[in-house]
């Protein structure tokens, strides 16, 4: 229905004449007027619902860094209900509530929320200093998957007293049927998340799961992440304004331990960390 966004009449162009010039619309970028004579976008006979609608919108978004990556649309809402709307999940739900069945379709450990501990639990410890800094971004940029980890931390705390011990977290990792991991990789996950080494993580450390993932997902937002924090825009992030910033919001209580990171990260010893030297330390390819 409707029409596609980056269209050329066919009887006029076609063949490579007819890519090119496709092309030539995409570079000029998307524009969501109604044309005259084509109809509107989503035929009233042929409804949408606007989760559908919200998923094509991040998809399109001309700014690399801001659209969804083929792994964080997998964890739409869309799709994860199956293309079912929010008035259809509702009744679901009211039908399992007096079923008493747990909806699990947003809080359940995904093959994609655990490859998120999994990087975390790979990479460089400056990764507890830089995605502090991030999470208010993060939550900006990506409300519903932020709603997403709340029910998740909700699911995995079972006992209510709102943190997460190492059985809770296990068990929570073995029941997911999208993930296959031995009880060393749980173990690993869960000494990485746990930042105050209290044998319990509480939502932050979740979140810093997701912060570190939605950076590492693209390299543009790494480097926008990277130019942020480059104050004097030469290319460098001065140590000591970074560890400033640290320690004015000491989110776990440790901020000593996190400036002796930030330190190991300056590898030259030169009281500043370079794109390379932040990617090395940030991405887990390089871990």
């Amino acid at each position: 229905f409707g029409f596609p966004p980056f269209y050329v009449d066919p009887t006029k162009y076609y063949g490579q004449r007819e890519a090119q010039a496709i092309y030539r619309l995409i570079q000029k970028g998307f524009d969501s007027k109604v044309k005259r004579g084509y109809g509107p976008w989503f035929p009233k006979k042929m409804p949408v619902s606007d989760e559908a609608k919200d998923l094509m919108a991040r998809l399109m978004e001309s700014d690399t860094s801001k659209r969804l990556t083929a792994k964080e649309a997998l964890q739409h809402l869309w799709i994860l209900n199956e293309g079912k709307s929010s008035k259809e999940i509702k009744k679901e739900e009211k039908i399992k509530q007096k079923q008493k069945l747990d909806d699990e379709k947003d809080s359940k450990v995904t093959k994609e929320v655990g490859y998120q501990f999994a990087n975390f639990a790979t990479s460089n410890q400056f990764k507890h200093a830089i995605t502090t800094l991030f999470r208010d971004k993060y939550q900006q940029m990506r409300p519903q998957h932020f709603e997403n980890l709340k029910k998740l931390f909700k699911e995995l705390d079972t006992d209510g007293n709102g943190t997460i011990d190492y059985d809770e977290f296990k068990n929570g990792m073995l029941k997911s049927k999208d993930l296959n991991l031995s009880e060393e990789d749980i173990k690993k996950m869960f000494q990485e998340l746990d930042v105050k080494k209290v044998g319990e993580i509480d939502f932050e450390a979740l979140v810093n799961a997701a912060v570190h993932d939605y950076l590492i997902a693209s390299d543009q937002r790494l480097y926008e992440a990277f130019r942020e924090l480059d104050d004097d825009e030469d290319g460098k992030i001065k140590t000591a304004e970074l560890k400033k910033k640290i320690k004015e919001m000491d989110v776990y209580g440790k901020a000593d331990e996190l400036l002796k990171i930030i330190d190991s990260v300056d590898l030259d010893k030169d009281g500043t960390i370079d794109y390379e030297e932040f990617l090395r330390a940030l991405h887990p390819d390089f871990n």
